[in-house]
């Protein structure tokens, strides 16, 4: 409710600053401001349908459970055939996905809450897996649930181009893959390869094709973000790290051929310079398994430079395309590497005093700074 009234407001100011300006007349400005009036209570009743579909999911919930518990026969059912609970889960699952359908897009009278339906099951298809491993006591392979439950929901995310299931089905993926890891027994000793790696695939698959748009944009801000966190963990840490077996090795060239296959000419600069870096990080990875006795400080050092460089990238493309989405994410980046490296190197080596001086000053100079190129962007908010 609140940033709904403040973005009024401020639309509002912008709508009599361009009135003074003359670029647009009494008439127009009234309109706008009409419509903008009429487009908040619609956001407001959207949400309060939104609150009545909760509420109402909550009580049939209630409902369903107490009826459950007031006819112990159905519990007793349940219990003696474990193959009726299985079939009844996945039997609802299947039936909020047809219900979902039909009301979002066949018949399109309940679109929203059709589209609920629809993530409904896509959830309930992982619990039915959960219970079959529950229920026949499979206390291993649960990377291979993980990966049921995402070739599941993947078909219905495209189908509808759901992109609240496309999400899950990027979160499944990464569940997937710990499983993976830990169960080779790999995490300990690949604890930032591992991220790089899956972030590759994830950023390589986002460069894949522009027909999902917003489906690959997840996929590359998931990818960024693990290889990002990957990096700043090396920038401070690094641990004994086993040589890559062969088939990693493998992956990791594959993943190379595909960013330096795909570095053409018709590609802006912003992509190339994109995909050099991330082959670079892979090569790093690659160079760091097979030189295991590297210094630590020399891994460090690398690490530090190539946060440096994605940030370099980020804040330039931002800038040049006018991207303030682009340029809050690498502040967001820029604040936390250096708090992170500062609080680490520094927060044993000052008395505490010292150490939140230097630190205010620091902040306060990159406040000055960020303040002036600010203003020196070409998309000022005196200009709009």
């Amino acid at each position: 409710m609140s940033s709904l009234v403040v973005g009024d407001r401020r639309m509002e100011k912008y709508i009599q600053r361009w009135l003074k300006k003359g670029l647009i007349d009494s008439t127009t400005s009234q309109k706008l401001i009409e419509d903008m009036e009429s487009e908040r209570v619609r956001i407001l009743k959207l949400r309060f349908n939104i609150f009545v579909y909760t509420l109402a999911a909550i009580c049939i919930g209630i409902g369903v459970f107490g009826f459950v518990s007031a006819n112990t026969w159905i519990l007793k059912l349940f219990s003696q055939k474990p193959i009726i609970r299985v079939i009844s889960l996945f039997g609802i699952s299947i039936l909020s996905l047809v219900s979902g359908n039909i009301l979002a897009y066949k018949k399109g009278n309940f679109p929203r809450f059709g589209r609920s339906l629809i993530f409904l099951s896509s959830i309930l298809f992982g619990t039915s897996y959960a219970l079959i491993w529950k229920t026949y006591h499979i206390k291993q392979h649960y990377d291979v649930m993980m990966f049921l439950w995402l070739f599941t929901i993947l078909p219905i995310a495209y189908k509808f181009q759901n992109r609240i299931v496309n999400r899950l089905s990027i979160l499944v993926f990464l569940c997937g893959c710990g499983f993976v890891f830990s169960s080779h027994k790999m995490w300990s000793c690949l604890n930032f390869i591992c991220p790089i790696l899956v972030g590759s695939f994830l950023f390589t698959i986002g460069n894949a094709s522009k027909q999902y748009e917003e489906f690959f944009t997840d996929y590359k801000s998931t990818g960024f973000a693990l290889i990002f966190f990957a990096l700043l963990g090396m920038s401070i840490s690094v641990l004994k790290i086993l040589s890559l077996n062969t088939f990693m090795y493998v992956i990791f060239m594959l993943l190379i051929c595909c960013h330096l296959g795909t570095y053409k000419k018709q590609l802006d600069i912003f992509k190339k310079r994109e995909r050099l870096l991330l082959s670079l990080i892979l090569l790093m990875v690659i160079g760091m398994s097979a030189f295991s006795k590297l210094p630590t400080i020399v891994v460090v050092c690398i690490a530090n430079a190539l946060i440096i460089a994605i940030l370099w990238t980020g804040f330039k493309e931002g800038y040049e395309k006018k991207s303030q989405n682009l340029i809050g994410i690498m502040n967001t980046c820029t604040m936390l590497y250096l708090s992170i490296n500062y609080s680490y190197w520094l927060f044993d080596r000052l008395r505490v005093w010292v150490f939140f001086l230097i630190g205010g000053g620091i902040l306060l100079i990159i406040g000055v700074f960020l303040e002036k190129v600010r203003k020196n962007a070409t998309f000022k908010e005196t200009d709009i």
